[in-house]
């Protein structure tokens, strides 16, 4: 994943959408790597593409947003899923949240207010994956510790500084 450039998958049924939304991320450096008209198409195109973000839209022929979320659910806390609907339904919002959306923008939203949101978004995602990470990592780095699973040649006892710098996280 680049942090610099995410990848973006576009899903829309409307064609002027999908092209305004694709504009939309170019101007703020997120790079649009796929685009979907309905729910069915996108699930090959997230696993081949393996986006970082994903602008999906509710209400789609064939397969709709809460549908897509259902398929991916198990895997949604590797992607920055935004909803895009033009209605806000409460139930509707709830249910998509649980499935590990993280945020829902009503596409009648002025262009401006929704670049500031996704980009607010995103920020809000990294900055909770990479709290997840180094979370993992310090798991990780005490159960190496415990275990005593990294020893020196001269059998000389490794320090938790010795540990930190060789799995340091940026």
């Amino acid at each position: 994943m680049n942090i610099s450039n995410p990848k973006v998958i576009i899903v829309d049924d409307e064609l002027h959408v999908r092209e305004m939304l694709s504009m939309m991320m170019s101007t703020i450096n997120f790079e649009v790597i796929g685009e979907a008209a309905n729910g069915k198409d996108v699930l090959p195109l997230i696993q081949k593409e393996k986006p970082d973000l994903i602008l999906l839209d509710t209400n789609m022929p064939f397969m709709n947003g809460e549908e897509v979320l259902e398929k991916i659910s198990r895997h949604s806390q590797d992607y920055c899923i935004i909803m895009l609907s033009i209605i806000s339904d409460t139930e509707t919002i709830k249910k998509c949240l649980n499935l590990g959306v993280s945020y829902f923008i009503r596409k009648d939203t002025p262009i401006p207010k929704m670049i500031n949101l996704v980009q607010e978004t995103w920020k809000a995602f990294e900055e909770k994956r990479i709290k997840v990470n180094k979370y993992d990592l310090s798991e990780l780095l005490e159960e190496i510790k415990r275990d005593e699973m990294i020893v020196y040649p001269d059998n000389r006892e490794i320090s938790q500084d010795d540990i930190e710098e060789l799995f340091s996280v940026g």
